[in-house]
C-alpha cells in the first residue's frame, strides 16, 4: 500500500534519481554536492527540513528506493543508490543549522487572496522567462482571467507576493502583487533581495519610487 507520505518521498527520490543519472561516480564530492543542493536551492519546493525528513524516511522503508523509476533512466544500483543517499542526508545534518529558504511556493488556492491586488512592481518580461529565473512553475489563474499564470510565493522575510502574467492587456509582463499596500516599498526590495532580480529588471510602481 502507498500511502501519502511514501508518495513524497517518492517524489523527492525520484528526482533526485533523475539527476543521479548523469552523474558517473556517486562519490563523496557528489555527496557534497547533492547535500549543498538541497539545502541551499532545495527541491520540489521543498524546505531542507522536509527534504531530510522524506529522505530519513525512504532509507528508512522496506521500499526499493529505484522500483517506479524507469529503468532506461537507471544508471546506478538499488545498493548504490541507498548507501549515496545515507552520504548526502550524513552531510546534510553536518550543514545544520539550514537556511531558511529565500522564498517558497504556496498553493495556487491561495489566488483569491490577491485577486483584487493591485501591483508594485513591473518584471519586464514573459511569465515563462520568470518561471526560468526562479525555477518555480506558474500556474493558470482559476476563475475568469483568460490567459493568465501565476506563482504566489512566501519570501524568506516573511511577506507574501504574487506574480501574475500577462497582467497588462497592451504586454507580456509580469505584475508583482502584495495585499499589504502599506508595506508597498518593503515589499518589493524583498522580493528583489530574495530573487536575485535587479532594479533594472523590475520597475517600481510603489508610490515611494
Amino acid at each position: 500500500m502507498t500511502d501519502e507520505p511514501t508518495a513524497q518521498w517518492r517524489d523527492l527520490v525520484n528526482a533526485l534519481l533523475y539527476n543521479m543519472q548523469f552523474v558517473r561516480v556517486l562519490d563523496d564530492k557528489a555527496a557534497e554536492e547533492y547535500a549543498r543542493h538541497l539545502v541551499v536551492r532545495t527541491e520540489l519546493d521543498l524546505t531542507p527540513a522536509q527534504e531530510h525528513a522524506l529522505l530519513v524516511d525512504a532509507l528508512r522503508s522496506g521500499e526499493r528506493l529505484t522500483e517506479r523509476f524507469p529503468q532506461r533512466y537507471a544508471r546506478h544500483s538499488e545498493e548504490a543508490v541507498r548507501g549515496f543517499l545515507r552520504r548526502v542526508v550524513a552531510r546534510m545534518e553536518e550543514m545544520r543549522p539550514w537556511p531558511t529558504p529565500a522564498y517558497q511556493a504556496l498553493p495556487m488556492e491561495r489566488w483569491a487572496d490577491f485577486a483584487d491586488a493591485q501591483p508594485i512592481g513591473r518584471i519586464g518580461m514573459r511569465y515563462v522567462r520568470v518561471e526560468d529565473r526562479l525555477r518555480r512553475p506558474f500556474r493558470k489563474v482559476p476563475g475568469g482571467e483568460r490567459g493568465m499564470f501565476a506563482l504566489i510565493l512566501r519570501l524568506r522575510s516573511g511577506e507574501e507576493i504574487a506574480l501574475a502574467g500577462p497582467w497588462w492587456p497592451d504586454s507580456k509582463d509580469v505584475a508583482v502583487l502584495t495585499r499589504d499596500s502599506d508595506r508597498a516599498a518593503e515589499t518589493l526590495t524583498a522580493f528583489l533581495d530574495a530573487t536575485g532580480f535587479t532594479a533594472d529588471e523590475v520597475t517600481s510602481l510603489t508610490t515611494s519610487a
